[in-house]
């Protein structure tokens, strides 16, 4: 093996090795703290899912659409919307 080749592998190795010493120690170490555990336990009574990539990926979100949706019926300028920016935008009074 060449002396530049061995050089990438031990990069490699130390690499892989300084990631699972993160992953298996000081990752479940955080974890373990109290404020994390308060933290996850606040997450879980409140149905919030940290690992949802959207909020719509929420169950509370259906609900909070349909509220959305109740308000903006009853009153259509509580939001603001593309249409009355680019209409204030050109000076037009909706």
């Amino acid at each position: 093996m060449s002396d530049g080749n061995a050089k990438g592998w031990s990069s490699l190795c130390q690499g892989v090795s300084a990631i699972l010493i993160v992953w298996i120690l000081v990752l479940p170490w955080i974890g373990s703290r109290q404020w994390v555990r308060s933290r996850i336990e606040y997450l879980d009574r409140h149905g919030i899912d940290p690992a949802a990539l959207y909020y719509t990926d929420l169950e509370a979100m259906e609900r909070i659409e349909s509220d959305v949706a109740a308000i903006s019926q009853q009153h259509p300028d509580a939001f603001w919307s593309m249409r009355t920016n680019i209409e204030s935008a050109r000076g037009v009074v909706p």
